[in-house]
Formats: C-alpha cells, structure tokens, sequence
C-alpha cells in the first residue's frame, strides 16, 4: 500500500497524505506496515509546510513591493 515515491506537487502530497490517513484509521494494517505509512505521513506534512512556509515568504515579498517594482522582476 505504501509507495515510496515523494510526490512532487503540493496538491498530490496532499491527496497521498489523505490516503495514508484513510489507511492508518483501518484496522487491516501490520504494525510495521502502520508505521511506514505513518514515517511517509509525517515527512509529507514537514514538505508540505515547508512549501507553505516558502509561498507565503513570497506573498509577503509581493505584498511589500512598491507599485510598479513587480512589472520590472518578470
């Protein structure tokens, strides 16, 4: 069930981290398979904020410019 490929859009970790959740509330899981999923679970979470962090840097750096300064970085 688990897969070990990291995917690379935020939207598609969250639609991975979303299965994973459904899998760790099943109960026809093995412990050791749990706990893998929980490990991938958690590094997609820190990704995730991660990006989040980033995008909201971003936003602020937009928010901050004066008028007119952003036509000139494109």
């Amino acid at each position: 069930m688990a897969s070990k490929t990291t995917p690379k859009n935020f939207a598609s970790k969250l639609q991975r981290l979303e299965s994973l959740v459904a899998g760790l509330e099943s109960t026809d899981q093995s412990l050791e398979s749990a706990l893998q999923n929980f490990e991938q679970g958690i590094k997609l979470v820190r990704d995730a904020q991660q990006e989040l962090a980033i995008a909201e840097q971003k936003v602020n750096e937009l928010l901050q410019e004066p008028p007119g300064q952003q036509a000139e970085q494109d």
